[in-house]
């Protein structure tokens, strides 16, 4: 028994030694050491146990376009540490580490940086508004996987070509109004996973050119009668695994582009003739695994584009339903549809046979 003691602590040892040993302050005699030439575009250090990188260490990577830096172990970041690529660098991977400071210049000689910043997987609690304010070009932000508790109205200021920002999976609580606003060219948000209860009236002001929003997976339970205000164009909309209880009337009636609107895992148990009012251009809707109780087709009417409602796990009980009660050309294009298509609305056709 004690042999098998001092083995394991043996081993014990040896690994954490090991480890320690791993652990790089990278610089330039790191990086020829490793086989890198000054001459590459783009530089893979992925999971190189890099605790620090020491000024100047890319300075002669005058061609240097993409710098990926996933899967270490910086905790801090320094403007000092990307010296010299600020006229070449496009893209650059940060995402993965254990990064909980970064100074408010960090990124200000990166005016190039345009392709995407990826901070994912890291432990940012506070987004400072300084970070930003020089990645004019930058089009896609990933702070997904932080612990970022509030957006600030300040927090994406300057970034007026941004089109993708990923802020999935953090502690997020609140959304100061018009925190998104100077985003006039974003196409993609994604808020899912996080902690939100409520989005106020002008939340998403300025987001005039937004197609996908994802909400998913908060802890909505009512959605305010101006919460999309402003978002004519959006055509993506994700708001399952909430805690929805019903459906407002026109809380959707902005919304005259949308065409996939996804309410599923909620707990709504009504619907009304104005549920979903104004979604002209509607195709897929689904509003499966909730508590609804009832259908009838009249909730159905606005829709005037619908190819596929999904209703399934609900208990209701179906009263009306058909192209000749109101449900529209939708009804007929359901009865035309194939089999793996019809499976959609099995659950309303076998409850009213």
């Amino acid at each position: 028994m004690r042999i098998e003691y001092l083995v394991i602590l043996f081993a014990l040892s040896q690994f954490v030694w090991a480890q320690s040993e791993l652990l790089v302050t990278l610089n330039k005699q790191q990086l020829a050491q490793w086989g890198y030439t000054t001459s590459l575009s783009t530089l893979n250090l992925n999971k190189r146990s890099i605790v620090n990188i020491e000024a100047g260490t890319f300075r002669e990577f005058t061609n240097l376009k993409k710098l990926i830096l996933t899967s270490n172990h910086l905790t801090s970041i320094r403007a000092d540490m990307f010296d010299g690529l600020g006229a070449t660098l496009t893209e650059l991977s940060l995402n993965q580490n254990n990064i909980s400071h970064i100074d408010g210049d960090a990124f200000h000689d990166l005016a190039q940086l345009s392709n995407g910043l990826n901070l994912a997987g890291n432990k940012i609690g506070v987004i400072n508004d300084e970070w930003f304010t020089k990645l004019r070009k930058l089009k896609v932000l990933d702070l997904s996987l932080n612990k970022i508790k509030m957006i600030e109205h300040a927090s994406f200021e300057r970034l007026n070509g941004l089109q993708v920002l990923r802020l999935t999976d953090n502690e997020i609580e609140y959304i100061e109004s018009e925190s998104f606003a100077s985003l006039a060219q974003l196409d993609e948000l994604y808020l899912n996973k996080n902690y939100l209860r409520e989005i106020e009236d002008g939340t998403f002001e300025g987001l005039t050119d937004l197609s996908k929003l994802d909400l998913s997976e908060n802890g909505l339970d009512q959605l305010q009668d101006h919460c999309f205000l402003g978002m004519e164009f959006l055509s993506t909309l994700f708001l399952s695994n909430n805690n929805l209880r019903t459906i407002k009337p026109n809380a959707f009636s902005i919304l005259s582009s949308l065409e996939w609107l996804v309410l599923k895992r909620n707990r709504i148990q009504t619907l009304n003739e104005e549920s979903f009012a104004g979604l002209v251009n509607l195709e897929e809707l689904d509003l499966s695994e909730n508590s609804i109780h009832e259908i009838r087709a009249e909730y159905f009417s606005h829709l005037q584009s619908i190819s596929y409602l999904r209703l399934n796990m609900n208990p209701f009980e179906v009263k009306i339903i058909g192209k000749e009660s109101g449900i529209g050309e939708g009804a007929e294009k359901f009865s035309k549809q194939e089999k793996n298509t019809e499976f959609l609305l099995k659950p309303i056709l076998d409850l009213n046979m």
